[in-house]
Order: C-alpha cells, then sequence, then structure tokens
C-alpha cells in the first residue's frame, strides 16, 4: 500500500500498526490523527505522544497527491476526493468556492480522510454461487457506508472476470484502480453519467459495474443501461430494502435482485431479494 504522500511523522507512527487492519486515517487540522482498526477509531501514537495535523501536514498532503499542481486535479477536487495510488482514496472537507450553485473547488481544507481498499479473495463467493453461475442478474448490493460493499463488488468483478466477457467498470474515484482482467474496461475519475453513455456506445459491454448510485441522474443512467440490453451490477447506501424504496430516486424495475448487507457485522449479506424486493 503506497502511502508516501504522508509526512514521515504519520509514516514513523504507522509503522507501529497493522496496515492488514487498518481501514481508515482522518486527519483533522489542528487534531489528533485517529486511524480506524478493523472499525475501532484510535489515535495515532509515535514514540508514546499523539501524533498531531497542522496546516503544513494538509499542505504537504494535498501537494504530494497533486504531484504540485492543484489545477491539473481540480476535477477531482470538486467532487471532495483525491486518489492515491492502489486505490488509496483521500476525501476532502473544506470550503466550497461556488459559481451559480456549482461548486468549482474547494479551499481552506481542513480535513482529510485516507481510505485504504481491502481485498478479501472469495468475499463475494456466496454472491457469485447464488445469483450468476447460471448468467447475469441486473443486481444491487445495498449496505450502510462502510460495512464492506466495495470490498465485496471487487471480489465478484474478479471472479466475474473468468467466466464473463466485456465487463466495464466504471470507476469515478479510481477505488478500483487495482483491479484488472482479460475481460475487464474501465473508465475512470467520469461521472457516471458521461461514463454510462460513452462506454455504452463505444466500448459495447455486457456487463456494467458501478460503485455507490446515489443521485437521480445515477439512477436514470442505470435505467438507461438496463433498457438499452446492458447488465448492471451496482451498490448503494441504504439500511435495508426498505430505506431504499423510501429514497427519492430509486426506481423499481431497474434491478432483478437484491443483496442486503448487515448493518453491524462487516461484508456479511444477511438476505437476497428478487425484483419484486421478496425474499427468496
Amino acid at each position: 500500500m503506497d502511502l508516501s504522500f504522508l509526512p514521515q511523522k504519520f509514516l514513523d507512527a504507522l509503522s507501529n500498526v497493522d496496515l492488514s487492519s487498518l481501514y481508515e486515517i482522518r486527519i483533522r487540522l489542528n487534531e489528533v490523527v485517529q486511524v480506524n482498526l478493523k472499525g475501532q477509531a484510535l489515535p495515532l501514537i509515535k514514540n508514546g505522544e499523539y501524533v498531531y495535523c497542522d496546516k503544513l501536514d494538509i499542505d504537504y498532503i494535498i501537494s504530494k497527491l497533486t504531484e504540485g499542481s492543484i489545477y491539473a486535479f481540480n476535477e477531482q477536487i470538486k467532487k471532495g476526493f483525491l486518489a492515491g495510488k492502489d486505490g488509496v482514496r483521500v476525501g476532502l472537507a473544506g470550503t466550497c468556492v461556488t459559481d451559480n450553485d456549482s461548486v468549482i473547488t474547494i479551499k481552506d481544507v481542513s480535513s482529510l480522510n485516507v481510505r485504504l481498499p481491502h481485498q478479501i479473495f472469495g468475499s463475494a463467493s456466496d454472491i457469485y454461487n447464488k445469483l450468476f453461475l447460471g448468467g447475469i442478474y441486473n443486481t444491487l448490493i445495498i449496505s450502510p457506508p462502510f460495512m464492506g460493499k466495495t470490498t465485496l463488488l471487487k471480489d465478484l468483478i474478479r471472479q466475474l472476470n473468468e467466466s464473463f466477457n466485456n465487463i466495464l467498470i466504471i470507476d469515478e474515484r479510481g477505488e478500483f484502480a487495482s483491479i484488472k482482467g482479460k475481460n475487464i474496461d474501465k473508465i475512470s475519475y467520469s461521472s457516471k453519467q458521461f461514463a454510462f453513455d460513452v462506454g455504452i456506445r463505444t466500448m459495447s459491454p455486457n456487463i456494467v459495474i458501478m460503485d455507490e448510485l446515489c443521485t437521480k441522474i445515477d439512477w436514470e443512467s442505470a435505467n438507461f443501461a438496463v433498457n438499452n440490453g446492458v447488465k448492471l451490477i451496482a451498490t448503494t447506501h441504504a439500511l435495508d430494502e426498505f430505506q431504499l424504496m423510501n429514497k427519492r430516486y430509486f426506481i423499481k424495475g431497474v434491478f432483478e435482485r437484491y443483496v442486503i448487507l448487515d448493518d453491524v457485522k462487516k461484508g456479511v449479506i444477511k438476505r437476497y431479494l428478487d425484483g419484486d424486493l421478496n425474499v427468496f
């Protein structure tokens, strides 16, 4: 895992941390840096002392991630993130600069959230065996944030790559940078709408895979893809199917199968639903 964009004092403190158990690093201006180890938030400590973040630390991280040219990475910044290597994603919080109600950049960054991807081989085997042995269903994986849906999706892609052709990944934030395969194409760092429109027309995928279906445009794009004969596998944030149905932009009929993840145990499947939201 490449964390070389972090200040040396952070790296020195992290040398005593098991990176295989590390999911997040929370960096807030003038506060103690926190690490998330398997769901437990702990202070980052070096030589028995808390590690604090100052403005120079935040400036250093942003400079390293943008290779010294913030302007060149502004498309990512105005969406609230910067992408590191190996699928690492760094969320940004600060002051939004707007023009006609559109965010054109984020300045005075005061918080960073470093999210570390994890690969758990075989974690999606139950989903694959239950839903995809005989073909592909349009499938939506549902879970609250930080409960393992992206990890499951990555492993599912690896398994699908062995049996299905022409898989297009819409990788809006670079989280799937490490996922490659003989049958995989990828559109990275674009909006989902652009990726759906251009990707379907130019790459002729059999399967489209995307993370975090949430906005009206996302749902309309998903509906467009399905109505044009493309199979779709996606994820969304929701506690369960009842919360999903109450979402403003939910469109029933887009998906043929739903996978509900547990809201307590990370990566655990609670139940499967058919297209009418009945348990099977």
